[in-house]
């Protein structure tokens, strides 16, 4: 037969200690030097799209690398367009709309284009003297996979369109 009251009084303190070690956990924590300390001041700035819903960084998809900033201040990124995308279900991007790599440095986006009008790109990463790899749609079918076929891409640095094919 259970007796409650030793239950209770049993499991009611181990309740109690496993709470007041948890509470300890959720206090700050502050370091010495910690009053001291600078903060940083940020500035979030929205790079709007080409007339679509959202725009993008590769860190926002599965091809993370940290590589979307360079020194000096350069960002790549792709954004969408007002175009639906031309493969449903296979889509780009999860809303469907077509979307095309951009650059953006002080304040100028700049539509870098992709190997075909009406079909998607996207940068991967930009280096520090202000080469940028990606990829991008070509209209085409790939035989293996029946999905929409990417090239590697580089952006001519004069025109700033993603060339054919070129890595």
């Amino acid at each position: 037969m259970l007796n409650l009251p030793r239950y209770i009084r049993n499991h009611g303190v181990r309740q109690w200690a496993l709470l007041a070690a948890l509470s300890v956990l959720c206090l700050p924590w502050q370091t010495a030097s910690a009053g001291n300390a600078t903060h940083h001041h940020y500035k979030l700035i929205d790079v709007g799209t080409f007339g679509g819903l959202q725009s993008y960084t590769a860190t926002t998809t599965v091809l993370a690398t940290g590589l979307e900033l360079n020194n000096s201040g350069v960002l790549v990124g792709y954004a969408d367009t007002e175009i639906a995308d031309p493969t449903p279900p296979l889509c780009f991007n999860a809303d469907c709309l077509v979307s095309y790599a951009f650059q953006w440095q002080d304040g100028v986006r700049s539509d870098l284009g992709s190997l075909r009008r009406g079909w998607s790109s996207t940068p991967v990463a930009i280096s520090a003297n202000g080469n940028i790899v990606g990829y991008s749609q070509n209209g085409k079918t790939d035989p293996l996979t029946d999905s929409p076929e990417v090239r590697a891409v580089q952006p001519y640095h004069e025109s700033r369109y993603f060339a054919r094919g070129r890595v």
